[in-house]
């Protein structure tokens, strides 16, 4: 287990009137090759949400929280429910 100095994803958009269009993009990059690595290897997160994505003191970003994650295979669906009922769609 790793302490993250920096806090979460949502924290940060809560505590701030907004996060500038700057850092938006470093953490947004960073998501994305996270996630393209993860696939990479077949695995998926399946719980993406503010409150997963932790940010260190350096700005650089972690993907927590794989309690939903799962391996797939190319052309194979998943057959299992998961998600945040909050950030579920209607």
């Amino acid at each position: 287990m790793e302490f993250v100095e920096g806090g979460d994803l949502f924290d940060a958009i809560s505590n701030s009137s907004k996060l500038s269009e700057d850092v938006t993009k470093q953490y947004f990059s960073q998501i994305v090759l996270g996630l393209e690595y993860l696939h990479g290897l077949g695995i998926t997160h399946r719980d993406m949400k503010p409150e997963n994505i932790l940010i260190g003191e350096d700005g650089k970003i972690k993907i927590a929280d794989f309690g939903l994650g799962n391996f797939f295979k190319e052309e194979e669906k998943l057959r299992t429910a998961c998600g945040s009922p909050c950030y579920a769609p209607p």
